[in-house]
């Protein structure tokens, strides 16, 4: 084959992230943002990444292996943003292993596509739970528990809106510093954890049933749990502050420390302004699909 495509979407965290990689239950759900990876073979090896280069040695070694290929050049074209919570590495792990499967003629199964992204995933953050490269591979919304059998969730509240604080941050960094705290406070984190699975559990009933306004408050309830483990920023309590002035409760998705907000209800906020930052709404995405 010259060469192979593969496109795989972002994803946001409805609730449960960072607990999730501590045993509660998480929500999640791919969205209509999405990343599209094309891999050939080259005389040298070269990632470019909406045209610029970029290095990923760990990703190109992989793409070798699967296809045997001796040098590889792989073009990114990507409307997912980095170092947000919306995925950007799972979006581009699983995209990458689907086309250099499809480059090599084979045809795996989603358990081993899940396996080999899960081994790029891990070069990348230090624990990941899984969550974002099932969001990625599998599509739609889903009920996800680590090391355990996930469950699609039939969501009647469509679309959330995205939200960009307009910091950027580590994933890794955050998941360690979280992972220092369970170690240092066992027994609150461990309450915590369980807090977490039942907001969870809480969001998928919520969402099946359509009941926007629970799904609200339980937005701002997993919130105040990301703030007690610290991964929040007092620039995001702020944004959280003016959209609950207009009606809109939010939450972070994803690590924290920055990156996107999502919030209830879909509404255009453009022109909300602080002296420091004025909110970058990139519109509202419907979560309730499959790829």
């Amino acid at each position: 084959m010259e060469f192979s495509e593969a496109v795989a979407p972002a994803k946001v965290i409805l609730s449960g992230e960072h607990f999730v990689v501590h045993g509660a239950r998480a929500l999640a759900g791919a969205i209509n943002l999405y990343l599209k990876i094309r891999i050939e073979e080259s005389d040298k090896d070269i990632i470019y990444s909406n045209g610029k280069i970029i290095r990923a040695d760990y990703a190109l070694e992989k793409v070798k292996e699967i296809t045997g290929v001796r040098n590889v050049k792989v073009s990114v074209r990507s409307a997912v943003p980095k170092s947000a919570g919306l995925g950007s590495s799972a979006s581009f792990h699983v995209a990458i292993i689907i086309a250099a499967f499809k480059f090599s003629g084979i045809n795996p199964s989603r358990e081993k596509i899940f396996e080999e992204s899960m081994e790029l995933e891990r070069e990348v953050h230090k624990n990941p739970s899984g969550i974002d490269v099932w969001a990625v591979l599998n599509g739609g919304v889903f009920i996800f528990k680590r090391g355990e059998k996930n469950y699609p969730v039939n969501s009647k509240v469509e679309k959330i809106l995205l939200i960009d604080s307009g910091q950027r941050r580590n994933t890794g960094t955050l998941v360690s510093k979280v992972g220092y705290m369970k170690e240092n406070e066992p027994e609150r984190f461990s309450e915590l954890v369980e807090i977490a699975d039942s907001i969870s559990l809480s969001m998928k009933n919520a969402l099946e049933m359509g009941d926007v306004e629970k799904v609200k408050g339980l937005f701002r309830i997993n919130q105040s749990l990301l703030e007690l483990i610290d991964v929040s920023t007092p620039k995001i309590a702020r944004l959280l502050k003016m959209l609950h002035e207009n009606g809109i409760s939010a939450k972070i998705t994803g690590a924290g420390g920055g990156g996107y907000l999502i919030g209830l209800p879909v509404k255009k906020v453009d022109g909300l302004k602080t002296k420091e930052v004025k909110l970058g709404v990139r519109g509202a995405y419907d979560i309730n699909f499959s790829h």
